[in-house]
């Protein structure tokens, strides 16, 4: 049972890997891999009483119902990076923690979890799996479990 598990495991593993194909954990050297400026613009950004920006939400050129929201912290750093159509959650979407590491990434299909969801150490190893399926959980796989 245990070597299935590993397999199972690595295969999960490598499934996060490809989905990011091989990018950092940094969000300079992901972003660009997920979300293309030129196929998208600018159309709103919002920021708080203090002038910090808050979002920005980008439609894309071909097809306005496909947008991209931006969110950030307070520092100013990348928070999330959100795919919709029409208003739903619809493709990846990739959280970072306050100093820019990456803690999330999953991917939605109106508005539903789906797939696998992956979720980062602050050193930015993957210490979880979840895999959905039209947003039910369906099994949730802790990485200390094959460390011991």
């Amino acid at each position: 049972k245990f070597k299935i598990m590993r397999v199972y495991y690595l295969f999960l593993q490598t499934l996060c890997f490809l989905f990011f194909v091989g990018c950092s954990t940094k969000k300079e050297e992901c972003q660009h891999l997920i979300f293309n400026k030129t196929e998208y613009e600018l159309k709103t950004t919002k920021l708080d009483d203090f002038k910090h920006k808050l979002s920005e939400l980008y439609e894309k050129r071909e097809d306005p119902s496909k947008r991209v929201m931006k969110l950030f912290w307070a520092n100013g750093n990348l928070q999330a990076i959100i795919f919709l159509t029409n208003e739903n959650k619809d493709g990846p979407f990739i959280s970072y923690d306050t100093i820019g590491n990456l803690s999330y990434s999953g991917f939605f299909f109106n508005n539903k979890e789906t797939g696998v969801s992956c979720y980062y150490d602050n050193s930015g190893e993957i210490k979880k799996f979840i895999i959905n399926e039209k947003g039910n959980k369906m099994d949730e796989i802790e990485l200390d479990e094959f460390k011991k």
